[in-house]
């Protein structure tokens, strides 16, 4: 597509080069019909390519200025309609509205004279996007409405369904959501009559955001699950957004399992666009659902990648959504440092993006008085053609007039240039020292002005802020303290003036605090520090301060500290009920774990019993593989018991016991176990499996690779495969290999049965080599 692009865009430079050669030959008096029909078509030519909408705005903007320059010269109308409505596009592109307008209208001018309907609707829809981007609702509706008519008129279904959707997004701005709707419904009809698809999509996904915004969230999950498949297909864009709202649905409803699913689809929906805003939406939403899931790791992943996206398109608006999820995150989890960290990230986004908006406002103001001024432009260059044709039809009169005026002029002008020459300099000396003056007294307001308005906002801050503000002098005596001291402590701000910050603190803190304290001053740097305070009365509280140190600009010297300091009483409260849970949690997890293994134990003390009572060697061969299977599962929850972390085990630990079981239990002493194992964290839910299938292997070994006496090897590697993402476990043996036309698919034994299940579920690979015995390969990814 991009050398399709380029070819089209050497091929319009070419005409656009090759036409002004037309034109000097026609001027040079080769004039002929043939000249003007041969530049006519090279400006058809480029005309067809700027509708197709195939370059990029920059390419597009000096092929229509040719086009616009030599259909002057030719005289040719439908050349200079396309070429003024393609600038005014360009302008759009640009937010450079009141250009964009001006072409605009003469584009609509030119083709309402050649009767052109379809460019006219054209014209009508880029007017309409000014419109709204201007928040001119009633101008927009009377666009709409316009291009409805136009539309309806020419049985135009598309542009029909067009348009009323676009009076449905008006109303939908305005919050009349019960008339948007009806639109909305309307536009479906004629969408429906045209057959197009995306079109429909579209309208669907507009209702669903209006179920959104009333909480009908059935309808939602209703509508979306319906159309998704079907979107998917026809624009991944429109798929996306809809994976993301059944995803907001579920996320209202604390179904986070269900919410992850559908962000992860949206997620690879949006992987196929090539602009990646949306999928930096979705990484974050993905990241989110795995924090508020208790699995950080994976949220991290997602939110890493989310943020560096977002970085590099220096996208604010998604890195300020990124930090606010990490922020509520680590507050949650009480880890302080981290929540202030990415609460300053979000903050600094958050004022990077108002700035924006500020400056969108400002464009928009002046856009507005832009147009006004255009307007106004237009009204005096009617009056001022009316004023010419007057002028023109009395020619005469006016010459006469001029000639009496201009004579009448000239004396009066030599006369006050005679008297004021010689009080000029002076004047001008006057004059000059006068707008100094002025400029110097606009100054100083100006600065007065704007002191005045720091200190209102500051005093404003201070005074209504829920933080205890204060000023503190090197002897630890405050000399000011905002209204919340009342809040936090318990004292009237004029009350702390003459009292003490060690006042405030609770025995036991106060050589902590002084420690603190004198870090601050000689590192330079404000610190946070959380103590144990004293209220009023003796009552105890939990407080964080952050402590500013000020210096004298001058000498460098010490001055004071500047400190804002916050309740953080609730928040010790859960965090020490937080650590009191997960305590009780860890011991009963630990209970479990030592009960499952203690069970497993029993089993296979019933399973020998059985063994002894039985003398069927088959049998007794079943039961002893069932007692290695339960072992192994066993061996898991034992190495959970002894840990500390009751969802992941070292898997080369667990690889050498489950080995040792199965030497054990066969008691081939002419077989040689050997390890090469790198070092492995896994959870359970992976580790289970594959122990079971390793010891299905090392079964099938002992028994089958090596008679009673012959001497062998087996071996067990695990290493990082090559891709990177997985793993690599090995096992090998020296014996006498498997059968012809040997294939785990076909096999009927119950072992390699489970060896093939259990490859499917964690999602693994296996490969089988034959050479100097038998190699099992397992490829499993890691986050399996």
């Amino acid at each position: 597509m991009d050398l399709k692009k380029r070819l089209l865009s050497f091929f319009s430079l070419f005409i656009a080069v090759s036409l002004p050669s037309l034109l000097i030959a026609g001027n040079a008096g080769i004039k002929n019909t043939e000249i003007h029909d041969s530049a006519i078509i090279n400006i058809n030519k480029m005309m067809t390519i700027l509708k197709k909408d195939i370059l990029r705005p920059e390419d597009e903007f000096p092929i229509a200025f040719n086009v616009l320059k030599y259909s002057i010269k030719l005289s040719y109308t439908p050349g200079k309609a396309e070429s003024y409505f393609q600038l005014g596009e360009y302008f759009i592109y640009k937010r450079k509205y009141a250009a964009a307008v001006s072409f605009l209208l003469s584009a609509y001018q030119l083709f309402n004279k050649l009767s052109d309907t379809s460019s006219l609707l054209r014209v009508d829809h880029s007017i309409f996007l000014v419109e709204i981007y201007l928040k001119d609702y009633t101008n927009a509706l009377s666009t709409c409405q316009l291009g409805l008519e136009m539309s309806r008129q020419k049985k135009d279904f598309l542009s029909t369904g067009f348009f009323l959707e676009r009076m449905a997004d008006v109303f939908r701005e305005e919050k009349d959501t019960s008339r948007s709707l009806d639109y909305y419904m309307e536009s479906l009809k004629y969408y429906n009559e045209a057959k197009d698809r995306k079109s429909i999509l579209t309208v669907y996904m507009s209702i669903g955001g209006i179920y959104l915004d009333q909480k009908r969230y059935k309808d939602v999950t209703r509508m979306y699950d319906s159309l998704t498949p079907y979107a998917d297909s026809v624009d991944p864009a429109i798929a996306g957004t809809m994976y993301t709202r059944i995803a907001h649905v579920y996320d209202q409803q604390n179904n986070f399992s269900k919410a992850l699913y559908f962000n992860r689809k949206a997620l690879e929906s949006r992987k196929k666009l090539t602009y990646p805003d949306a999928v930096i939406s979705s990484y974050i939403n993905v990241a989110h659902d795995f924090f508020r899931m208790n699995r950080p790791d994976s949220g991290r992943y997602y939110m890493e990648t989310g943020l560096s996206v977002a970085k590099t398109l220096n996208s604010v608006y998604y890195l300020k959504n990124g930090y606010k999820v990490l922020y509520d995150y680590y507050l949650q989890k009480g880890d302080m440092e981290k929540a202030l960290v990415n609460y300053k990230l979000m903050v600094a986004m958050n004022d990077s993006i108002l700035l924006e908006r500020l400056n969108t406002d400002i464009s928009v103001i002046r856009t507005g008085q832009n147009l006004q001024a255009l307007s106004e432009g237009n009204k005096i260059l009617e009056q001022q053609n009316f004023i010419q044709k007057t002028l023109i039809g009395n020619e005469k009169i006016f010459k006469f007039l001029l000639t009496l005026i201009v004579l009448a002029v000239l004396v009066a002008v030599s006369i006050i240039i005679r008297i004021n020459l010689r009080h000029r300099r002076s004047k001008r000396k006057i004059e000059n020292l006068n707008i100094k003056l002025q400029h110097e007294v606009a100054e100083r307001k100006l600065v007065q002005k704007k002191t005045v308005e720091k200190d209102d906002q500051y005093r404003f801050i201070a005074e209504h802020s829920l933080d205890l503000i204060a000023r503190i002098e090197k002897n630890y005596n405050f000399s000011y303290a905002s209204p919340a001291a009342f809040e936090i402590f318990g004292y009237e701000p004029r009350e702390l003036l003459t009292d003490n910050l060690f006042n405030l603190v609770a025995p036991g803190y106060t050589d902590f605090l002084k420690e603190q304290l004198e870090e601050v001053i000689s590192t330079r740097r404000p610190h946070s520090i959380s103590f144990l305070g004293r209220k009023k009365g003796n009552e105890p509280v939990w407080v964080e301060s952050t402590i500013n140190p000020v210096f004298d600009q001058k000498t460098g010297d010490f001055r004071e500290f500047v400190t804002v300091t916050r309740n953080i009483q609730e928040l010790k409260k859960r965090e020490m009920g937080i650590v009191e849970g997960t305590k009780q949690k860890e011991n009963l997890l630990r209970e479990i774990h030592h009960r499952v293994k203690n069970n497993f134990a029993i089993l296979v003390s019933l399973i020998n019993m059985q063994k002894s009572q039985s003398q069927n060697e088959e049998f007794k061969q079943s039961l002893t593989n069932l007692q290695l299977r339960i072992r192994t599962m066993a061996l898991v929850h034992e190495m959970l018991y002894r840990s500390e972390d009751f969802e992941r085990i070292s898997f080369p630990d667990y690889v050498r016991s489950v080995a040792s079981v199965n030497s054990a239990t066969y008691g081939r002493m002419n077989v040689h176990l050997e390890f090469q194992l790198e070092p492995l964290i896994i959870n359970i839910e992976t580790a289970i499996p594959l122990g079971l299938i390793l010891n299905e292997l090392l079964s099938n070994a002992y028994r089958h690779a090596f008679n009673s006496s012959t001497k062998g090897n087996i071996s067990i590697i695990l290493k990082k495969h090559s891709s990177g993402n997985s793993y690599a476990l090995s096992i090998s043996d020296s014996g006498s290999g498997l059968p012809p036309g040997f294939s785990i698919e076909g096999s009927k034994t119950m072992g390699l049965q489970i060896v093939e299940i259990l490859i499917k579920q964690i999602e693994a690979r296996l490969l089988i080599e034959q050479e100097n015995g038998t190699s099992f390969i397992i490829i499993f990814p890691i986050e399996a």
